[in-house]
């Protein structure tokens, strides 16, 4: 069994050295005549830190961002709360103007014409 995981270990060794040196190529330095003298591979080392650094930067304001959308959520639950409030209070008023205009055109109208007329 631990000689299956020297294998593997070796193999990812192998892995990330050939790799390694794949983007030493590309970049135009390492051991493959390069002028600048492997510096490719620390200006990439340098680019990585500060992508992981912007990375952990973006967490962070990402955080703060769910944290406020959490406050603005719980406005907007009692914002809804009060509008449903509104509509019952306009539906109840409007049916007492109702009650109030049939009791007009049924009890008072003809009291008023008889008392007039």
């Amino acid at each position: 069994m631990a000689d299956t995981n020297d294998k593997i270990q070796h193999l990812q060794e192998m892995r990330s050295d050939a790799e390694r040196e794949a983007v030493e190529k590309r970049l135009g330095g390492g051991d493959n005549g390069g002028s600048d003298g492997g510096s490719s591979m620390s200006q990439l080392e340098r680019r990585v830190e500060k992508l992981e650094d912007d990375v952990s930067e973006i967490k962070v304001t990402l955080a703060r961002i769910e944290g406020k959308l959490d406050g603005v959520s719980s406005r907007f639950d009692g914002v809804v709360t009060w509008k449903s409030a509104f509509a019952g209070l306009a539906v109840l008023l409007a049916g007492l103007a109702s009650i109030a205009w049939w009791v007009t055109q049924q009890i008072l109208t003809p009291l008023l014409q008889a008392i007039g007329g």
